[in-house]
């Protein structure tokens, strides 16, 4: 632990003790979990993205996921009020960051970084040996129209330390190969 926690730059290490020591944090997995938590879960993103980005069946994946330990979720609360939560996808090898929602009411305030962080510590828990955080963009990238928003996500992600990776995408270099011709 102290060695991952070495790895993350100076703001994030102040961020993750702050939610440490701030939120309640929850680990939800198949011994724990509840439909009550997945609709909690939704309603805050919800009031996040300020709109249904995702159907009620993709939360029951999930909830499903959770319940057949292929997956588990990291809650954060302050005074039984749900502030920040994510999900996390894993086999025996890998544990995958796929989706979180903070209350933007609270953005002055470093929600996400304990979850993400717990998250990772679990997973290192059950012995899984790789943490991916998802695909990542950068600027300047020719032929890909980032959004800010994008760009932000993906510097959040790259700031808890860890070894960035390059991956081809196959379907993408077909589909731009198809938008130049």
């Amino acid at each position: 632990e102290n060695s991952l926690h070495s790895q993350l730059s100076k703001s994030y290490k102040w961020s993750v003790n702050w939610g440490n020591q701030n939120l309640n944090l929850k680990i939800l997995d198949s011994s724990n979990i509840t439909t009550e938590h997945i609709d909690e879960f939704r309603h805050l993103h919800f009031k996040s993205a300020g709109r249904q980005t995702r159907t009620l069946q993709t939360w029951k994946i999930q909830l499903d996921m959770i319940s057949s330990n292929e997956a588990f979720s990291v809650f954060a609360y302050d005074n039984n009020c749900l502030l920040s939560a994510a999900f996390f996808a894993h086999n025996h090898y890998h544990c995958y960051y796929s989706v979180s929602a903070s209350d933007r009411d609270y953005f002055d305030k470093p929600l996400g970084h304990s979850v993400i962080w717990a998250g990772l510590l679990h997973a290192k828990n059950m012995d899984i040996k790789y943490f991916e955080m998802g695909e990542q963009y950068f600027p300047k990238v020719q032929n890909i129209d980032i959004s800010k928003k994008q760009l932000g996500i993906a510097t959040f992600k790259r700031l808890f330390g860890g070894h960035t990776k390059v991956f081809i995408d196959f379907s993408s270099l077909l589909n731009l190969q198809a938008n130049t011709r």
